[in-house]
């Protein structure tokens, strides 16, 4: 049977001031590796003294949207990037979106975008001698991620 991978290649990590006119999100430039947002919800111990056999019941809890993260070679005079690190001083929350790529123009595009709410609570510059710069940044999610 043939692979049906999909090449990541070309794959986009967007943001926009919550509130920004729709349109108006921009491309985090020179993104190397993207990470989604995994959703992970708490177990809440439930066990009492009713409890069957000496063993620990759960329930689940409420949903983390956890961090979304990208690494980027490292422009210091990039606007973009720049706006990442001054959105996480404002404290301000962002729209933001990973746009996968579609595997073929006749494949369905279903569930090629994610896209959350986020604050930008990480943004680490890194020189490596020998190394071009490089950029670490994290974004935390806060609400529901959802797919289109």
């Amino acid at each position: 049977m043939a692979s049906i991978a999909v090449l990541a290649q070309g794959t986009l990590f967007k943001f926009a001031p919550v509130g920004a006119v729709i349109g108006s999100a921009v491309t985090f430039p020179e993104a190397i590796k993207i990470g989604a947002p995994n959703s992970k919800f708490d177990l809440l111990d439930v066990t009492s003294h009713d409890s069957s056999g000496g063993f620990k019941e759960y329930i689940p809890g409420l949903i983390d949207g956890e961090n979304a993260t990208v690494e980027a070679n490292f422009v210091p005079t990039n606007t973009f990037q720049i706006d990442a690190r001054v959105d996480a001083l404002n404290r301000q929350k962002d729209n933001m979106s990973i746009i996968f790529p579609v595997p073929s123009a006749g494949a369905p595009g279903v569930g090629s975008t994610m896209v959350f709410a986020a604050y930008f609570v990480g943004w680490q510059p890194t020189a490596d001698a020998g190394a071009v710069l490089r950029i670490a940044v994290t974004a935390k999610v806060t609400g529901l991620q959802t797919w289109s």
